[in-house]
């Protein structure tokens, strides 16, 4: 019996890539980053 489905790992690591592209877009400068 798995703990989790092969649908929630999926989901969880489209979630970890969403944050690692926000994080790459904060790390370099945001195009509405302006000052």
């Amino acid at each position: 019996v798995e703990s989790c489905p092969p649908q929630v790992i999926r989901l969880e690591e489209a979630r970890k890539e969403e944050v690692g592209k926000e994080l790459e877009l904060f790390r370099g400068r945001p195009p509405w980053y302006d000052l």
